[in-house]
């Protein structure tokens, strides 16, 4: 049986449940992933009856894949019970007895079981194909270690890869960083902005700009000489600009050019991001975003490389009141993130 075939029948099993539910979106998604762990885990049952010499590699895939996302499973199955108004079990026990009475289990063949194997944790633990990565993802954003803690999702390597490359906001430059896999990424709506990647509870997000230095100075790269040219792609100049241009006012004249009507807590730092110069500027404060005041903490990364200046901009609010809670959770994850970034033509000249 067809791998894709497998997993749309558990996945149509469960999501026929949402009649009986209010919120169809949330629990479209809930029915999503649950079938796609019931799928993984009655396939591995019948690979380990139906072909001994693959159960022993059957059994363990089996053992990471309920290890990695068991207490996920478990709030989802409680969510989803209680709607319902039945037990845990009988809800399982339903849904998987009448997807098995249809799925025509003995057309398995050798073939497909090896298939299914293959590149098992890569793929259906953590995501790495277009195929599972959407049920995983929502598996990640129910599990309750990382609601709690974020920063433990992008360090046990649940992680997804924003890249400028080939980008018409990327400016022609070749730059990747990571975010963890459950976050949403979105096209930036202004004419800067590369990415909008935001939390599943929207309580943290980042934005990344990147401009061409020699366009905002009024300079176009086709008038220079071979030695100008030369000077303006070099780390020389990077380091000149970063130096003269990338300092404490500067990140006090950000602060208002991002539209804070009042902050506190500023700080300005210098770092290295990718071995590059880098300043990260702090600040705790009101913006009115559609004529409503929210209370968010703001850490930019501003680094300049070749001719290029980058700003990845992270925003920290709280929809409970609890601004300082959610700073202790984010706040460490942001600069995860940011360390992550790396310029991959540096490593390619």
């Amino acid at each position: 049986m067809n791998r894709l075939k497998w997993l749309v029948i558990f996945v149509g099993f469960c999501s026929a449940l949402n009649a009986q539910i209010k919120d169809e979106a949330y629990y479209f998604d809930i029915s999503k992933a649950l079938g796609y762990y019931y799928g993984v885990e009655l396939s591995n049952n019948l690979i380990q009856e139906k072909f001994r010499d693959l159960a022993q590699k059957s059994m363990m895939a089996q053992l990471k894949f309920s290890l990695a996302h068991e207490k996920s499973v478990d709030v989802m199955e409680s969510e989803i019970a209680s709607y319902l108004e039945v037990t845990r079990s009988e809800f399982r026990e339903h849904v998987i007895s009448k997807a098995f009475s249809q799925l025509g289990i003995e057309s398995l063949s050798y073939a497909e079981a090896s298939a299914f194997l293959n590149n098992f944790e890569d793929e259906r633990i953590f995501g790495r194909h277009e195929l599972y990565k959407e049920f995983v993802q929502i598996l990640l954003s129910h599990n309750p270690d990382y609601k709690n803690y974020p920063i433990k999702e992008f360090l046990d390597d649940y992680r997804d890869i924003l890249s400028s490359s080939n980008h018409p906001k990327g400016r022609g430059l070749d730059l990747t960083m990571e975010y963890p896999l459950s976050w949403s990424a979105q096209e930036g709506k202004r004419p800067n902005v590369l990415k909008l990647v935001r939390s599943k509870d929207k309580s943290c997000g980042f934005s990344i700009i990147i401009k061409d230095i020699l366009k905002m100075i009024g300079v176009e790269e086709s008038t220079l000489n071979r030695e100008d040219r030369k000077y303006f792609l070099s780390g020389q100049f990077a380091k000149e600009f970063f130096d003269e241009e990338v300092n404490y006012n500067y990140g006090k004249e950000m602060m208002i050019g991002m539209g804070f009507e009042e902050y506190s807590n500023f700080s300005f730092d210098k770092t290295k991001i990718d071995g590059q110069d880098a300043a990260v500027v702090k600040a705790t404060g009101i913006l009115n975003r559609g004529g409503i005041e929210l209370k968010v903490h703001s850490i930019n990364y501003i680094v300049v490389y070749k001719n290029y200046m980058i700003n990845l901009g992270f925003m920290i609010n709280s929809f409970e009141n609890n601004l300082p809670k959610e700073q202790r959770k984010y706040e460490v994850l942001c600069e995860q993130i940011a360390a992550s970034m790396i310029f991959v033509d540096k490593w390619r000249d």
